[in-house]
């Protein structure tokens, strides 16, 4: 986030639930209001977060399924994410992957977003038809077939 500002970026960061200390090297930004720091907040206010960003991060090196991307592709907003784990299931071709945590790519890649309307981040029909693989009726379908599968009925 440094090197985006040092970039020119003006976008403020938000960051949900971090560990205490992933904190101490940007104490100086929180303080000055460029990073926020939010715990425990609600389904509604993460989805007005997801909904107001212009791109969401997800440089996660291990995420359990990648709900956090589905989650804001789903409220339109661009995600760019490493690209491992169940990642680039969740992700698919709607996001912008990052192969190597790389400060400066991915401040680039930031401040590319500071330049684009939102509505010109994401193709609208890509994003859709990608969002259909994810419904909650074809997850319970699953979870359905999974368990008579286990049963054996």
């Amino acid at each position: 986030y440094r090197e985006y500002l040092k970039l020119g970026g003006r976008g403020q960061l938000v960051v949900l639930n971090p560990e205490e200390e992933h904190l101490h090297g940007i104490i100086d930004l929180i303080e000055e209001g460029r990073i926020v720091i939010l715990r425990k907040i609600s389904d509604k206010e993460l989805a007005a977060l997801y909904t107001n960003a212009k791109c969401s991060l997800v440089l996660s090196s291990y995420e359990g399924f990648g709900l956090p991307v589905l989650e804001s592709l789903a409220c339109g907003t661009q995600v760019l994410c490493a690209r491992n784990s169940s990642l680039v299931e969740a992700g698919g071709g709607v996001v912008d992957y990052i192969d190597e945590m790389n400060s400066t790519i991915i401040a680039h890649k930031i401040l590319n977003y500071d330049t684009k309307e939102k509505t010109d981040i994401l193709d609208e029909v890509l994003l859709e038809e990608h969002l259909q693989k994810f419904t909650w009726e074809k997850c319970a379908r699953k979870y359905i077939e999974f368990y008579k599968t286990q049963l054996g009925i």
